[in-house]
């Protein structure tokens, strides 16, 4: 019975992480997507904020 509690803490905690991320990454590609109509050194620029971004929330911690 215990084994079931820690099994539901973890997914109770692991499933909005994964939904969090999940969307932070299609918020990345609609983001690339948007800016490749301007030109390449645009989305170099977007893609280095969002390899950034999520480094930044790790260090805030």
């Amino acid at each position: 019975m215990k084994e079931r509690a820690y099994i539901s803490a973890f997914l109770s905690l692991a499933v909005p992480a994964i939904i969090e991320n999940s969307l932070q990454s299609l918020v990345g590609f609609v983001a690339v997507s948007f800016i490749s109509k301007i030109d390449l050194e645009e989305v170099a620029a977007v893609g280095v904020a969002n390899a950034i971004h999520p480094m930044s929330l790790i260090l805030k911690f």
